[in-house]
């Protein structure tokens, strides 16, 4: 009764060994190739570069309302993927870079679809807080621009959210007239 136990032990084991060792011995000088679909090593190969072409959105102009405390962004981009993306959200938290005081937050009025090599504006909402109003009265009164620390940055691409780990330097932002 124990020799055919131990048989069938044996045969288990190998109806798994057997057809493992196959298929690691046939993907050995591509080991990834067993759990990554052709279609998706494609697609990593045809936007391998994109790291190389990939520059952040340029500021374009900017409007503020001194009553709603919002500053209205403009900022063009061209999208360097092979493929049409659609942008559901944009977020991040805004600091003085120069005193590292919380200034708001921003994100985007509506969705929108950036197609493939093409530059599109993207229109970015910062809404200032009431101690971000008195760091502009005290700390920049005679200045016309600020330079700004982007954090906890998530953005959701056709449904991938994705959170940026670094915070991001962007310098001459418009100070609102307070």
């Amino acid at each position: 009764m124990q020799i055919l136990g131990l048989l069938l032990i044996l045969i288990n084991i190998g109806a798994i060994a057997v057809p493992v060792t196959g298929a690691v011995l046939m993907y050995r000088d591509n080991l990834a190739g067993l759990v990554i679909p052709p279609e998706l090593d494609q697609l990593i190969d045809e936007t391998s570069d994109i790291g190389s072409q990939l520059q952040l959105p340029q500021f374009v102009n900017y409007t503020y309302d001194q009553e709603a405390k919002i500053i209205t962004l403009i900022f063009n981009f061209t999208n360097p993927f092979n493929l049409n993306i659609t942008v559901n959200n944009i977020s991040a938290d805004i600091l003085c870079n120069e005193h590292n005081l919380y200034l708001g937050s921003v994100g985007i009025a509506d969705s929108f679809e950036l197609n493939k090599d093409v530059t599109a504006y993207i229109t970015i909402i910062f809404a200032w807080t009431l101690e971000a109003e008195n760091h502009f009265l005290n700390e920049h009164i005679d200045e016309s621009t600020i330079d700004v620390i982007l954090e906890n940055i998530v953005v959701d691409i056709s449904g991938i959210t994705i959170e940026a780990p670094n915070t991001y330097n962007i310098d001459n932002i418009p100070v609102p007239t307070v």
